[in-house]
């Protein structure tokens, strides 16, 4: 009948693509079969994904015919160097493959160099950056920068303000234009300042929040007082809502000097960033590095009374540590990986430090510690090494006796097994950091604010190897030579939610 027909005539459509797909699949099969196979001796793990032998083909290293690679892909080495302009500006890169290209501009100034005039300018000019210049407004600038792809960026800090910014190579010399104008012409208006502050407020209060910036800020000022390190980087409200044009402008011009400014850039070539910095940076006058604010080490005692936001109490105990210029500098770094430490919480993992004195000593040994980690933060004639800790308030002098046990400790005996990780971890943390462009950047631009120079990862490693057990015990012994048992109790950490002991050496008997 015609029903049957139909019926006979819509099953024959359905199943004519199950029949093309089977057909097809017979076909590769009896293709494939053709092929030579490996056997499952060479290729173990074929079978675990359903694919059966693996077949022979093309290696993955031998280039396919008709493929052109472009040059920026091509195997590149990357190669520092070095050009100092006439005006005392220095200039470096670095030739770093990719198809972008990362700069920065480098100045040799920060909350060290503040007066009580300009208490609170470096977190300012942070937050001031990229505004109006002499050239340009603040949109003008923006919509310029926003044409050409690119990214800006800025971060002040104690010794260093760094403008960053990334683009594509072809546009890395007009957007060098803008950035040098934008950080040596600053306009400054008072009404962009103001604008500012309302915003600035609210950081100020989610920092006082953060239990660690706050125990770090402390350390800083009473391990150097109220100058030089120890003017904090993240001032209160109230010293930022008094600054006004005449203190910016002061110490921009104090600090932003030709002698005490470096561009830097990853991923260009050096010659042709060379031009063009000497027409970005050319016009500004000539002039030596600025000598930094003496800030000598005096060690004492700050504390904070009150309620923190998470309810804890923390601590740092601390000593002067290494500079950037310390012979002990890569023993401390090392030393810092060795006690490593961090939350009471902790993802885990290869690398993750979970195999660190802190960790081990600690974190695994005392439940109601929350926080146990080493800290060190080295500068150009000077550093803060310690341990910072945190437990609740019924913990606290606990905590510090434990803290100052392990600082004890780490002067003591220690295994090739600790040794042997601490240099892996060093050294893989250093390598992994510079795989990214933007940390190749501020490498490069610190360093020769730093050093006048940039050491090569190899050499650091190279250092790092050659390090013995000894020579972490001696730079342990150089920083810790005092006994510990008297801050065990110190005053009434019960009410107290912030603690700073930096301890001073002591002083040899004649």
């Amino acid at each position: 009948s015609e029903m049957c027909i139909r019926d006979r005539y819509q099953r024959r459509v359905r199943d004519q693509p199950r029949l093309t797909m089977r057909s097809t699949a017979t076909v590769a099969l009896r293709a494939r079969r053709a092929v030579p196979a490996a056997s499952y001796s060479t290729n173990p793990l074929a079978s675990l994904f359903g694919s059966g032998p693996a077949e022979e083909g093309v290696s993955l290293v031998t280039p396919l015919p008709g493929v052109v690679v472009p040059s920026s892909s091509a195997p590149v080495n990357p190669a520092c160097k070095m050009t100092k302009l006439a005006n005392g500006v220095r200039v470096i890169s670095e030739n770093t493959p990719g198809h972008c290209a990362s700069m920065g501009v480098f100045v040799g100034t920060g909350s060290r160099e503040e007066t009580d005039a300009t208490s609170g300018a470096a977190r300012m000019m942070e937050a001031m950056a990229y505004r109006t210049s002499a050239k340009r407004s603040q949109f003008g600038l923006h919509h310029e920068v926003e044409g050409m792809g690119g990214v800006l960026s800025v971060q002040a800090g104690r010794e260093d303000i760094v403008y960053a910014a990334d683009v594509i190579p072809e546009n890395a010399g007009a957007l060098l234009e803008v950035l040098a104008e934008s950080v040596m012409s600053p306009s400054f208006f008072d009404h962009e300042i103001n604008d500012e502050k309302p915003g600035l407020k609210d950081k100020c209060e989610l920092a006082m929040q953060n239990g660690n910036q706050v125990v770090t800020e402390a350390a800083h000022t009473a391990a150097y007082g109220n100058t030089g390190l120890g003017r904090t980087i993240a001032p209160s409200y109230s010293k930022l809502a008094s600054l006004d044009s005449g203190a910016m402008k002061a110490f921009h011009a104090s600090g932003f000097t030709a002698g005490n400014i470096v561009v830097a850039a990853a991923g260009v070539d050096h010659e042709a960033f060379v031009k063009q910095a000497e027409g970005a940076f050319g016009s500004v006058a000539a002039s030596g590095g600025a000598s930094k604010t003496a800030s000598p080490y005096q060690g004492g005692q700050y504390c904070i009374a009150g309620e923190p936001a998470d309810g804890m109490t923390h601590v740092f105990l601390g000593f002067e540590g290494a500079s950037w210029n310390n012979d002990n500098l890569i023993p401390m770094c090392v030393l810092t990986t060795l006690m490593g430490g961090g939350g009471s919480f902790s993802a885990g993992g290869p690398g993750k430090g979970m195999y660190s004195r802190l960790y081990l000593s600690v974190l695994n040994q005392y439940h109601w510690v929350q926080n146990a980690t080493a800290v060190n933060s080295p500068y150009t004639d000077s550093g803060v090494f310690g341990l910072y800790g945190s437990a609740f308030g019924s913990d606290a002098n606990s905590l510090v006796q434990v803290l100052a046990e392990q600082l004890s400790g780490m002067a003591g005996p220690i295994s090739d097994e600790e040794l042997n990780r601490a240099k892996a971890m060093t050294k893989s943390t250093v390598l992994m950091n510079l795989e990214s462009r933007q940390i190749v950047l501020e490498d490069i631009g610190k360093q020769v604010l730093c050093y006048g120079k940039r050491m090569e990862a190899s050499e650091i490693c190279a250092q790092i190897d050659a390090l013995t057990a000894a020579d972490l015990q001696k730079a342990a012994k150089a920083v810790i030579s005092l006994s510990l048992i008297h801050i065990s109790e110190p005053t009434r950490l019960l009410s107290i939610s912030y603690a700073v002991f930096c301890l001073k050496k002591k002083k040899k008997k004649l």
